[in-house]
C-alpha cells in the first residue's frame, strides 16, 4: 500500500524562517511540468501516489513567487561615497603637481649670508627685482674694476640671489657706470621691471632675469647711439604702445622723449630758458629741473605740457618756478625723532658731527667723530610685536668711515701704480681705515646706541696728471650702501650692506694688492636682539 504525501518544494537556503512572512515576488524557481498536469486530468485527479488537490496546484506558483527589493541609497552615503573617491586620486594629485618643485618655483626662505667679489668696487644703491616666478628679490649693484687692473671690461653690474648671495649675472662693460635704476620701467611687458643702466656712453635697459642688453638709447634714424645724456624720468605711455616713455635730459640743453619699448629717441625738446638743465625728477603730474644761469633756480612743468608739446612741436611751454627747500637736506626723520648729520672738511683731514633730537627738537644725543665722514642712514621701523627686546622697535642704521694714518704700499716693477710712481715723484700711498657699523634703536621712551660692527678697510691712493687725488675705494661710493627691506616677503625685515678694501696677499708675483667687496645679508628682527649684548650705550655718549 502506498502511502499519499504532499507534493513540495524545498526553501531556497537565502530564505530564513523569519523571511517566510515577508512577501516575495520572483519568476517561478522550476518550469511547469506540463505532462505532469496532463497525467492528473486524466486520472481525475488522482496522482501515482494517491489523490492530488488540483486546487494546490494552482496554487503552488503563488507560493513560489518572490518580490525582490532592491535598496537605494541615501543622499548621505551617496556623498560619502563620492568623497571617498576624490580621496583616493588626491594623493597622487598632490604629489604629481603641488609636491613637486625645484629651486626656482619652491618658496624659499632667506637666511643669513655673506658673499664676496674679487677685483670689484661696489657703489651706489642696493637695487631689488623680483625673481622668474616673483617669490622673493634679487639684488643688482653697481660696481668698479680694480684700478690695477688692465682688463677692458672691468666695471659693469652684478646680480646676486637674494635668498643665499649667488651670483645671478654678470653685465660687463668698458665705462664706468654712473646710475642704476631697477624700479622704473618694465621695457619688455613681461611683468617684471627692468635695470635702467647710465654711463658716459649713454643709457641702456638691461633684462634682469638674463642680465642681457635689451636696448641701447639710438637716434631716431638709428645710424648713432646717443651719449651725453642724464638719468631719465618716467613719463606715461604716448606713443600707445603699452611701455611707458622715458625723459631725460640731452647736452645739458635738450629734454629728450625716449621710446621705453625700443630705445628709439622720439623727439628733443630745447628749453630756452635755461643755459643748463640738471637733475631732472618727477613729482606727482609735474617735472621739475634746476635751472642754471647765472644763479640756479628750480623750475617744473606739467607733464601734459610735455605730451602737448610731443604732438604739436609749436606748442610754448610753460615753466613754473618752484622753491625747493635745501635746509633740511641733513635731517632724518622717524615718527618724533631727528638725526641731524653734518660731514665737513676733505678727508683724511674732515670730521662729523651727529645729533639725535626728540619731540620740540630736543636733543638726546650727540657724538663727534674725528677723521671720519658718515653716510648717509637708513631708517627701519618693525611692527608692534615683531621685536620685543626692549621694545626698541625702529631706528637708524649709520655707517662712519674713519682715517687712521697713511703708509707707502709696497709695488713690483710691473704695477701700475708704479709707473704712476715713477712719473709723479712718490705721490702714492694708502689709508687705513675703520668702517663702523652704528645702529640707533628707539621707542617712545628711551634710546640706544650700538656698534654692531667694525671693519678694517686699506685704501690705496694715487695723484692723476691733473694733480686730482683718486683713491680706491672711495667713500662716495658708499652713501647708498646700506639697504633695509622685506626680500622673501614674509614680514620681517633684512638688512643688507656692502664693503670693499684692498687685501696685501703674501709670496704673489706682481701686484700683491687684490680688490675685494663683501657684501652680508643679515635677518634684522632676528639678529638684533643679539647686539644688545655687545657694546651698548643709554642717555650717554656711547665709548667707542
Amino acid at each position: 500500500m502506498s502511502s499519499i504525501s504532499g507534493l513540495y518544494s524545498p526553501l531556497p537556503q537565502s530564505i530564513s524562517d523569519s523571511d517566510s512572512e515577508r512577501e516575495f515576488h520572483m519568476d517561478s524557481l522550476c518550469p511547469p511540468n506540463t505532462r505532469f498536469n496532463e497525467n492528473v486530468s486524466d486520472r481525475k485527479g488522482y496522482s501515482k501516489h494517491g489523490p492530488y488537490n488540483k486546487q494546490s496546484q494552482d496554487q503552488l506558483p503563488n507560493m513560489m513567487e518572490a518580490k525582490v527589493i532592491k535598496p537605494q541609497m541615501s543622499t548621505t552615503r551617496k556623498l560619502t561615497f563620492i568623497m571617498s573617491i576624490i580621496l583616493c586620486f588626491l594623493p597622487i594629485v598632490i604629489f604629481l603637481w603641488v609636491l613637486p618643485c625645484d629651486a626656482d618655483t619652491c618658496p624659499v626662505k632667506v637666511l643669513n649670508w655673506e658673499t664676496q667679489q674679487e677685483d670689484v668696487e661696489m657703489k651706489g644703491k642696493i637695487n631689488l627685482f623680483f625673481e622668474r616666478f616673483k617669490k622673493h628679490f634679487n639684488l643688482a649693484v653697481q660696481y668698479k674694476g680694480d684700478s690695477n687692473s688692465q682688463e677692458i671690461l672691468k666695471h659693469g653690474v652684478i646680480s646676486l640671489l637674494g635668498n643665499n648671495g649667488e651670483v645671478n649675472w654678470y653685465f660687463r662693460q668698458p665705462t664706468i657706470p654712473q646710475n642704476l635704476d631697477c624700479s622704473l620701467i618694465d621695457v619688455d611687458s613681461d611683468g617684471i621691471r627692468d635695470c635702467l643702466l647710465l654711463d658716459e656712453k649713454g643709457l641702456k635697459a638691461v633684462e634682469v632675469v638674463s642680465g642681457q642688453t635689451v636696448w641701447h638709447v639710438h637716434s631716431h634714424e638709428e645710424r648713432t647711439l646717443v651719449e651725453n645724456l642724464q638719468f631719465p624720468a618716467v613719463l606715461k605711455d604716448f606713443n600707445h604702445d603699452g611701455v611707458d616713455e622715458l625723459m631725460s635730459i640731452y647736452q645739458q640743453k635738450y629734454f629728450m622723449i625716449i621710446c621705453g619699448r625700443t630705445g628709439k629717441a622720439l623727439c628733443n625738446i630745447i628749453v630756452n630758458e635755461c643755459n643748463q638743465v640738471e637733475e631732472l625728477q618727477t613729482t606727482g603730474d609735474y617735472v621739475g629741473f634746476h635751472c642754471v644761469n647765472d644763479t640756479v633756480t628750480y623750475l617744473q612743468i606739467q607733464i601734459s605740457e610735455i605730451k602737448r608739446k610731443y604732438f604739436n612741436s609749436s606748442h610754448m611751454l610753460n615753466f613754473v618756478k618752484f622753491n625747493l627747500s635745501t635746509s633740511d637736506t641733513n635731517i632724518f626723520r622717524l615718527d618724533q625723532y631727528k638725526l641731524n648729520i653734518e660731514n665737513f672738511g676733505t678727508c683724511p683731514d674732515c670730521h662729523s658731527y651727529l645729533k639725535l633730537l626728540s619731540d620740540h627738537d630736543k636733543v638726546i644725543y650727540t657724538k663727534v667723530y674725528n677723521k671720519s665722514h658718515i653716510i648717509n642712514p637708513s631708517k627701519f621701523k618693525f611692527g608692534v610685536n615683531a621685536f620685543s627686546a626692549k621694545k626698541h622697535i625702529k631706528g637708524f642704521i649709520v655707517k662712519v668711515w674713519q682715517w687712521h694714518y697713511k703708509f707707502s704700499p709696497k709695488y713690483s716693477s710691473n704695477d701700475l701704480f708704479t709707473s704712476r710712481k715713477d712719473v709723479l715723484n712718490n705721490t702714492n700711498y694708502g689709508n687705513y681705515i675703520t668702517e663702523r657699523i652704528i645702529l640707533i634703536t628707539l621707542n617712545d621712551t628711551d634710546y640706544n646706541v650700538v656698534e654692531a660692527s667694525t671693519t678694517n678697510i686699506t685704501q690705496l691712493c694715487f695723484h692723476t696728471e691733473s694733480d686730482f687725488v683718486s683713491c680706491q675705494p672711495d667713500f662716495k661710493n658708499q652713501e647708498y650702501s646700506i639697504l633695509i627691506a622685506d626680500l622673501d616677503r614674509d614680514g620681517s625685515q633684512e638688512l643688507i650692506y656692502y664693503s670693499s678694501s684692498f687685501y696685501l696677499r703674501e709670496n704673489v708675483i706682481g701686484n700683491p694688492w687684490q680688490l675685494i667687496s663683501t657684501i652680508k645679508l643679515l635677518k634684522l628682527e632676528s639678529e638684533l636682539p643679539k647686539l644688545y649684548n655687545s657694546k651698548e650705550t643709554f642717555g650717554m655718549y656711547p665709548n667707542y
